[in-house]
């Protein structure tokens, strides 16, 4: 008998957090999936599974180099349970490029700061080859404590030329 595979490889993603004044995080995702089909069945969606309790506004989704659908949804509806962004494709096998926005409301205000505590990428989550992460803060990163939890030893990170960006990037 002939035996059929198909699997999802993760070339890339680029994470944006946007911390607004207003008490929420804008989240905009960019992921680089490479779906590798052997047969003629193709996947028929590509998902980003997140955090169940974490309040989710907006969300939206696109692809940039095929069709596909965007569908929201939330906890309890979605097949794990937890929200999810889904994306439905005409065309299962290849590159997809997927962009997914959604606001996030994850600030922690104290009395003299305020707390951005957020995984970045999920353990629950595929490997990703490269990612990178840029936290926009409202006001200038360099009169920041940031501390990071690495995933694994290849990660760096530094403050941009902007003055207002964080930028964290690693591979496996």
């Amino acid at each position: 008998p002939m035996i059929y595979s198909k699997y999802i490889l993760l070339k890339k993603a680029d994470v944006s957090y946007t911390i607004s004044r207003q008490g929420y995080v804008k989240v905009s995702e960019d992921v680089e999936y490479q779906l590798v089909c052997d047969s003629d069945e193709k996947f028929k969606e590509v998902y980003r599974q997140l955090p169940k309790g974490l309040p989710i506004k907006n969300p939206n989704g696109y692809c940039s180099n095929q069709n596909c659908i965007f569908r929201y949804d939330p906890a309890g509806y979605s097949v794990s349970g937890d929200p999810e962004l889904v994306l439905e494709l005409d065309n299962g096998c290849g590159s997809v490029v997927a962009h997914f926005e959604y606001d996030v409301y994850t600030l922690i205000n104290h009395n003299d700061t305020v707390q951005f505590y957020y995984k970045l990428w999920g353990e629950n989550s595929a490997k990703v080859d490269i990612l990178t992460v840029k936290v926009i803060l409202p006001g200038n990163a360099n009169n920041t404590t940031y501390f990071i939890h690495p995933w694994n030893a290849n990660v760096e990170s530094s403050v941009s030329g902007l003055g207002n960006e964080i930028i964290i990037a690693g591979n496996n």
